[in-house]
């Protein structure tokens, strides 16, 4: 297909078959440009693209047209529909439904793309458990459980006050001991 036409395009990982679905109401070859610079910089929309990108490197990364659209009015709903229909995983649960041109209706002052969710909580949930990754609330039970399992400062010098005791039953005099900067 021809990188200069428009419609629904995908970016895919080869390692983990993870998916990004977007569209482009300029050229494939354009967007597909925009999106190597944010992530060769760092700086892409999608965190879990970027750290797969940045894991894996940019050679097991595909770009794939999946639709070519000649109509720029209907890309929005195309690529809602191919989001429902693969389930990206690169992708949150939003998609842009005004592309931010000057004759778009949605445009929003101050903004470049207007938004609407496109997939359910439940979905949304679904696709971050299949990444791995934790909802807000599971993350802030681990986080702290991981802060309750830290000794406290009296637990460290207790240990440590454990640990003189044995190293001075090894050390011949306590001068040697005092030669210890801990």
């Amino acid at each position: 297909m021809d990188m200069e036409q428009r419609g629904i395009y995908a970016i895919e990982c080869r390692v983990n078959q993870y998916r990004y679905v977007g569209g482009t109401i300029t050229s494939f070859k354009k967007r597909h440009k925009n999106h190597l610079s944010t992530l060769a910089h760092n700086n892409h929309h999608s965190p879990a693209l970027q750290s797969d990108w940045n894991i894996y490197g940019a050679d097991v990364f595909n770009f794939r047209i999946l639709e070519v659209v000649d109509d720029k009015d209907l890309i929005p709903d195309r690529e809602v529909y191919w989001m429902n229909e693969l389930q990206p995983e690169y992708n949150g649960k939003y998609v842009a439904i005004g592309y931010g041109g000057k004759s778009s209706p949605e445009r929003v002052p101050g903004k470049s793309v207007v938004w609407r969710q496109t997939i359910s909580d439940e979905l949304a949930a679904a696709i971050d458990a299949r990444r791995g990754l934790l909802s807000r609330q599971e993350f802030t039970t681990n986080a702290l459980a991981a802060a309750l399992e830290q000794p406290t400062v009296a637990e460290l010098q207790r240990q440590l006050a454990e640990l003189r005791a044995q190293i001075a039953r090894l050390i011949a005099t306590p001068a040697q001991l005092d030669m210890l900067s801990f």
